[in-house]
């Protein structure tokens, strides 16, 4: 090779190793979860004022049919994380008369149908857990429900719960 020949080689072969380089490492970076955490408990169940100072949390697959009744999860985490992101599917056994979105952060999405929801928000460690609720509102159907819980684009759990109408 010439030395002019030599120089080009040597050019094209710093820019193919850059290129390799950068995409070797964004793989690296893309595929590299934000942290190693494993999910050591999920529980369902309804909360006595879930905006009060204090949570008062109660294990249950029931929900009573009232008027402002919370429910929702807690979860806890294998080692201390500050924030996550979570996505809600939230499915009811019939259209709801109405939603409500009630949180100054995230976004809600109303099925087409309007017999469920997908919720996205960030979500705060309280006390080791993090939790997630939504509130019984009028108009909303008694029966079988689900809700499917994601942390950072996974899914974690899906909980299946009744809401009982009073007989």
């Amino acid at each position: 090779m010439s030395g002019n020949s030599t120089m080009i080689f040597q050019r094209v072969m710093r820019v193919l190793s850059a290129l390799v380089f950068i995409l070797l490492f964004a793989g690296c970076v893309n595929s590299t979860p934000k942290y190693d955490v494993r999910v050591v408990s999920a529980e369902f169940g309804v909360f006595e004022d879930f905006h009060a100072k204090h949570l008062v949390f109660t294990k249950t697959d029931h929900v009573p049919w009232k008027v402002g009744q919370d429910f929702g999860w807690r979860i806890k985490l294998s080692k201390p994380v500050k924030v996550i992101w979570v996505r809600e599917e939230l499915t009811l056994p019939a259209p709801a008369n109405q939603w409500i979105n009630e949180s100054p952060v995230g976004s809600l999405k109303v099925f087409e149908g309007k017999d469920g929801a997908i919720s996205e928000y960030e979500v705060n460690q309280e006390g080791g857990y993090f939790y997630g609720s939504w509130a019984i509102v009028s108009g909303d159907p008694s029966g079988a429900h689900s809700l499917k819980v994601f942390i950072d684009g996974k899914p974690v759990t899906e909980f299946k719960f009744n809401v009982d109408r009073p007989i």
